[in-house]
């Protein structure tokens, strides 16, 4: 395994924490105090963080995802067993007894309800905390949600949402803030006391044990837990806003994650974008020299290559050979050829 998957603050980590059939999860950062310990059978499951200000938006909705789908496997649980219930109780109605015996029986009105998701981020006070440092302010399509700041964590949060309605779960995220921890940061080390109270309120091996895969090979860990928890997430990716494109292939170049595809046939040039790997980085929005490139495209993140815009392949007017980038009407050899020719009747 690789050494920064074994971290408390890892995407994988962070994943399988929410993925162990539970219904809720509070991450908690290290400065923070209180903020409930999570015992056997009861409350959320507590994870701890260094920071949570510094959490990736993906990351927050992969583990509300595998909140949300634990809560919908739950749910239909429940929903086979009353149906069950209902079938015993049609049974026993058939014999004679009490008009009160119905009562209480499985498949009633007393059925619980079925659970919610609901992830909790604890945080201290970032004004104060301190871990946190100063970070500029950054547009709603850049990575906002590396910072540690409260601003940041909004927009991360807010996108992580985003995120989740896209692939038609549910799942409550809410931040608490606690004050400072005294004595500081909690250390990364078991402490003899520490350890021991833990192990007072563990809880079975088996019930954290991740109940479906957390992560899936990516171009980041982000990305990889994100692909895992919601394949049908919704995101941004570029597109033509409008005509012009010429094909010039200068997006595909600068494209860090090799993301942009372009098909050539004689006709035509197709754009595509392969969706898991598109982080959004908007490198290709600012290089367009068309400027006609805008991040308004979407598609599934565990989708196929989306081909979003098609070039209709411009031909010299002479000679009717593709236009290469750069050429308009003529072609280079066809233009040169004919500056030739009336440099050569020039000098006669």
């Amino acid at each position: 395994m690789d050494p920064a998957a074994r971290s408390p603050d890892s995407p994988e980590r962070i994943a399988a924490a929410a993925a162990t059939g539970g219904t809720s999860l509070r991450l908690r950062c290290s400065v923070a105090a209180g903020g409930g310990e999570g015992g056997a059978g009861s409350g959320p499951v507590l994870h701890d963080l260094r920071c949570t200000a510094e959490l990736h938006p993906e990351v927050i909705a992969a583990a509300a995802g595998q909140l949300a789908r634990s809560a919908v496997e739950a749910a239909e649980q429940a929903e086979a067993g009353a149906g069950a219930g209902a079938g015993t109780a049609r049974a026993r109605a058939a014999a004679p007894r009490a008009a009160g015996d119905l009562a209480g029986a499985p498949g009633s009105t007393a059925d619980a309800e079925a659970p919610q998701a609901r992830l909790e981020l604890v945080r201290a006070d970032c004004s104060v905390c301190p871990l946190a440092r100063e970070v500029p302010e950054a547009g709603a399509d850049s990575a906002a949600g590396a910072g540690r700041s409260i601003a940041g964590l909004d927009r991360a949060v807010a996108r992580a949402e985003q995120l989740v309605d896209s692939a038609g779960l549910n799942c409550e995220i809410v931040q608490v803030e606690q004050p400072l921890r005294e004595g500081g940061a909690r250390p990364r080390r078991w402490q003899r006391g520490a350890l021991f109270s833990a192990l007072r309120r563990r809880r079975d091996p088996a019930e954290l044990q991740p109940v479906r895969p957390v992560s899936v090979p990516a171009i980041s860990p982000e990305r990889g837990v994100l692909l895992a928890a919601l394949p049908r997430a919704t995101v941004p990716v570029p597109a033509p806003s409008r005509r012009g494109c010429t094909a010039c292939r200068a997006c595909e170049q600068v494209c860090p994650t090799e993301a942009i595809m372009w098909r050539a046939t004689e006709r035509v040039t197709d754009f595509g974008v392969v969706p898991m790997d598109c982080v959004a980085c908007g490198l290709c929005v600012q290089t367009c020299p068309e400027d006609v490139l805008e991040l308004t495209g979407q598609a599934d993140v565990g989708g196929p290559v989306q081909v979003l815009h098609r070039v209709i392949t411009a031909r010299c007017e002479r000679c009717d050979a593709a236009l290469s980038p750069g050429e308009r009407d003529r072609c280079t050899r066809c233009t040169t050829g004919t500056d030739l020719l009336d440099e050569v009747w020039s000098q006669l």
